[in-house]
């Protein structure tokens, strides 16, 4: 700011004079303003003046949000003063504008005024790589030029990647200079880079170079495991993995990170490794026992899950999440006191309200539906914010009951309450359960006229008539049109192969049934393509498709009714 202040003094300064001055103007007479003007010289522009005018611009264009304009205007005032600041300012706004040619022209200005600026010159070759400038040479010069050469030569991976467009041109520089300069260092930035670039077997052989000359073999090791989880080479990844576990031993957070990028990586099993490594050497790390306790829960380990969410409750820490998870574990093994006792034990934080609407169906389950209204109408009271979700619960825990009237009077009220859509629409799924089918297409049209996007209403009211038998052809097109709005919904995809289908289609019928499937095996799914695959002779395939997806979904009554009759003898 000290640069501004001297160029806007003069501007200041005057300023100041025409404020305080106490004393009126008088008239010029008429007979002396022509005299008066033939006297004024015209004002030529100083090199202060326009270096005055040029921040002025520039800090207007800043305030405007014109990053680029503001760059340009600095830029100039540093042609014009020869402010190593100035020129500063107008690279690093350049950059920030992503303007390369500008940023390169500001840059070089630095660069010029300040030769021995190592930061300048960073700047200026990272504008030259953005161009597809750069060469070799530039590379060395940069890294003569710094104060830590070990340090730059690591750094490279980080610029090359960021500011090179070009994947090819950013390795091909890293290769010349490691050729001309074979340190460990540069090695390993090698493999860093060819790792995010994705080429994979140019990383592995770079980290082998970076280890042969001394690089530390703990961070090659840990690129190693990225480089052959991307090549899907499990057990190479899983030998370095348990490698790196014992280089790790003192090393807390360093664990914590592997594991995370293995949880990140879906790795469901080299993560619950890592984590089940870190809780044995750290037993009160909480990240460890809450990583672990969803992992073991993922892969139906329930006992042992428990086991560590326990430890987690014992430990004082993230209290709250532990007792929703044990309610959780607890519900899942039918124990309804135990679910009961934990949800209770939520006291705060957002899984409070998750907790309570738990409890409410726990209370179901043990039949004890009158005290679980009573509980979800308290807590209506107590959160009119989650008014929709609450009311929802109810109606939910009424239909599986199957109390559908008392479920519909519910959700009267809470339409009344709310204007829901999501109650709208669970008044059609229940009255299409009971057989109303008018009242289930009025919510459903209802919902759609309020908004002819909702492609989840549309996908519902196509899906309802195809699945009846009812106006088929105006079915396809309510999927269809749902299915433009989301084309990936395997959902809507199923629906789209139903009322092909129906419409007897059952080649297209397959094709759109086996992409749904394939993206989502869901047991009706199943029981609409097993059908189609029945219907076009592939009995075999039916068969053996609808007898998997039972072991999954033993009672689904879909999978119950095609069972039954692709048996028949």
């Amino acid at each position: 700011m000290r640069i501004r202040n001297r160029y806007l003094l003069p501007v200041l300064s005057t300023t100041l004079m025409v404020g305080c001055a106490t004393v009126a103007p008088q008239p010029v007479p008429p007979e002396e303003r022509a005299d008066t003007v033939r006297m004024q010289a015209p004002v030529e522009p100083t090199p202060a003046s326009e270096a005055t005018a040029a921040i002025l611009a520039a800090e207007l264009a800043g305030r405007r949000g014109d990053t680029g304009l503001a760059a340009r205007y600095t830029l100039k005032a540093a042609q014009i003063t020869g402010d190593v600041g100035l020129a500063q300012r107008a690279t690093q706004l350049a950059f920030s504008a992503q303007d390369e040619a500008l940023a390169r022209e500001a840059s070089n200005l630095w660069l010029q005024l300040a030769p021995a600026d190592h930061e300048a010159l960073s700047l200026a070759l990272r504008a030259r790589v953005a161009e597809g400038k750069a060469t070799v040479d530039d590379l060395e010069q940069w890294l003569v030029g710094a104060e830590d050469v070990d340090l730059a030569e690591q750094q490279l991976a980080g610029m090359l990647g960021l500011a090179s467009p070009d994947a090819d041109q950013a390795l091909a520089l890293l290769r010349q200079l490691e050729a001309r300069r074979p340190t460990a260092a540069l090695a390993y930035a090698h493999g860093v880079l060819a790792l995010r670039y994705q080429e994979v077997d140019a990383a592995l052989e770079a980290l082998s170079r970076a280890e042969e000359r001394g690089w530390d073999a703990r961070a090659c090791d840990e690129l190693r495991l990225r480089a052959y989880l991307a090549q899907q080479k499990t057990e190479a990844a899983r030998a370095v993995a348990k490698r790196l576990r014992a280089e790790m031993r003192e090393d807390r957070q360093g664990a914590l990170a592997v594991g995370q990028y293995l949880l990140d990586s879906q790795v469901w099993d080299m993560a619950r490794d890592q984590f089940a490594f870190v809780a044995r050497m750290w037993p009160k790390d909480p990240a460890a026992r809450m990583a672990l306790g969803l992992l073991e829960a993922q892969q139906g380990n329930l006992k042992a899950a428990q086991q560590n969410f326990e430890a987690l409750w014992e430990l004082g820490v993230r209290k709250d999440e532990a007792a929703w998870q044990l309610g959780r574990l607890a519900g899942l093994q039918k124990d309804w006191a135990g679910a009961e006792l934990w949800f209770g034990r939520v006291t705060e934080g957002t899984r409070l309200l998750e907790s309570r609407l738990a409890t409410a169906q726990v209370m179901a389950e043990q039949g004890r539906i009158l005290e679980a209204r009573s509980l979800l109408t308290g807590l209506r009271a107590e959160h009119p914010e989650h008014a929709v979700r609450v009311w929802r619960a109810e109606a939910e825990l009424l239909q599986k009951n199957q109390q559908f009237d008392d479920a519909l009077r519910v959700l009267e009220s809470g339409i009344a309450d709310t204007q829901s859509i999501d109650l709208y629409y669970l008044r059609a799924l229940i009255n299409e359960t009971r057989g109303d089918l008018d009242a289930a297409r009025r919510d459903l049209n209802h919902i759609i006229e309020g908004n002819p996007d909702n492609a989840q209403a549309l996908n519902a009211l196509g899906y309802l008539l195809a699945d009846h038998g009812l106006e088929l052809e105006k079915a396809r097109g309510l999927i269809e049109r749902a299915l433009e709005l989301r084309p990936d919904d395997p959902a809507i995809r199923d629906s789209l192969g139903w009322v092909l289908y129906r419409v007897g289609e059952p080649e297209r019928a397959r094709v759109e049934l086996s992409a749904a499937y394939a993206q989502f095996p869901d047991a009706e799914i199943a029981a609409h393509l097993g059908e189609v695959l029945w219907v076009l002779g592939e009995k075999d395939a039916a068969r053996e498709l609808v007898r998997k997806a039972l072991l999954e979904a033993p009672t689904n009554g879909k999978l119950l009714q095609i069972w039954q009759r692709i048996n028949q003898p």
